[in-house]
C-alpha cells in the first residue's frame, strides 16, 4: 500500500496513488473550521485494504450500477433502452479496474460478498469497506473493538466535483394474486411497514426506515450513531438498478461483461465497453444465452 506522505509532489513520486496528502488535507480542514496545525495520521487494519463486493453474482452488479450512475450515465434509460454514455461508463468502468488491480484491493476481490467483507473489516484486516448498514449492528455485537472506531462517509465519486449515486436496494413487500391467505399476507405487510416495526429493524439488522419522519427519532439517532442524517441524504441521492421484465439477463449480462474486474485495462476501458453495451443490448431485447 502506498505511503501517507506530505505533499502532493512527494505523492507524485509514488508507483501508486498516496493512501493521503497530508497537507492539502490539513488545510482543507483549517479553511472549514476544523482544526489547526500538523495532521497526524496513521494506517487502521492490518493491509490497509479495501473491501467490496467483486465476485460474480449480484452484489456486483450493485457496485457496477453505482459506478456508473455516479459517473453521470445510466445502465438503461427505458425498459428497452441502453444508456451507457462511452465516455462516462469508460470512467466508471476504468475507475473499477484501477482499483482492483491495485494493492488496495482485497486478494479475495473476484470471489468477495457483502460476508466477506463484512468479516474481513471485524477481523481487522481491511481499512475501509463498500457495505451496507448491517454491518454496525454486526460489529457492535462481533467486533466491539473496531464497532468503536466504525465510522460512515458519503459514497465515493467516480468523477471530481459530482456528486456520487449511491445504491439503493431493501426489502420489497407484495403478494401474490394466487395466494391461498392474501388478506393475512396484506395485514403481515402492513404491520412490518408500521414506524415502530422499521425502527426494530433499523436496530437488529441495520435496514435503513423508508419514512423520511423517522430519521428524527432518537432511536434512529442511536442505531445509526451520528450517521443518521448521512443514511437518509445517501437515500434521497441513490440511483436504484435498472427496471426492466428482462432484469435477469440484464443482471447477467453486467457480471458477464465485467466479471472480473481486474482483468480489465485500467487505462482503456473501450474493449470493456463494447462488451458490455452488446450483451445489455442482448439482454434488455431477450436476445440468446448468457
Amino acid at each position: 500500500m502506498s505511503d501517507i506522505v506530505d505533499t502532493p509532489e512527494e505523492a507524485a513520486g509514488l508507483d501508486q496513488p498516496a493512501l493521503l496528502v497530508r497537507e492539502p488535507l490539513a488545510a482543507y480542514l483549517d479553511s472549514q473550521g476544523l482544526g489547526s496545525g500538523r495532521l497526524e495520521a496513521e494506517r487502521i487494519g492490518e493491509d490497509g485494504l479495501i473491501q467490496v463486493q467483486g465476485d460474480q453474482y449480484e452484489g456486483f452488479v450493485v457496485w457496477v450500477n453505482a459506478m456508473i450512475e455516479s459517473a453521470g450515465t445510466n445502465v438503461l434509460e427505458g425498459p428497452e433502452t441502453v444508456g451507457l454514455d462511452q465516455e462516462a461508463t469508460e470512467a466508471a468502468i476504468e475507475t473499477m479496474a484501477r482499483f482492483a488491480s491495485s494493492s488496495a484491493a482485497a486478494p479475495d476481490i473476484d470471489t468477495s460478498t457483502e460476508d466477506t467483507a463484512r468479516l474481513s473489516f471485524e477481523a481487522g484486516g481491511a481499512s475501509f469497506m463498500l457495505n451496507y448498514p448491517f454491518v454496525f449492528p454486526s460489529a457492535k455485537e462481533n467486533a466491539p473493538d473496531v464497532f468503536k472506531q466504525l465510522e460512515a462517509t458519503t459514497y465515493p465519486a467516480v468523477v471530481e466535483g459530482e456528486p456520487s449515486a449511491p445504491p439503493l436496494g431493501g426489502i420489497n413487500l407484495g403478494v401474490s394474486e394466487f395466494s391461498e391467505n392474501s388478506e393475512l399476507a396484506f395485514e403481515a405487510a402492513a404491520c412490518l411497514v408500521q414506524p415502530e416495526n422499521q425502527v426494530e429493524a433499523a436496530k437488529l439488522g441495520g435496514l435503513p426506515p423508508t419514512r423520511e419522519d423517522l430519521y428524527e427519532d432518537k432511536a434512529i439517532e442511536e442505531a445509526y450513531p451520528g450517521f443518521s442524517d448521512l443514511i437518509k441524504e445517501s437515500i434521497d441521492a441513490a440511483a436504484p438498478r435498472p427496471v426492466t421484465p428482462a432484469y435477469t439477463d440484464l443482471s447477467l449480462a453486467l457480471q458477464t461483461a465485467l466479471h472480473p474486474i481486474g482483468d480489465v485495462d485500467p487505462d482503456d476501458a473501450a474493449e470493456a465497453y463494447e462488451k458490455l453495451q452488446d450483451l445489455v443490448e442482448q439482454a434488455v431485447k431477450r436476445e440468446g444465452l448468457l
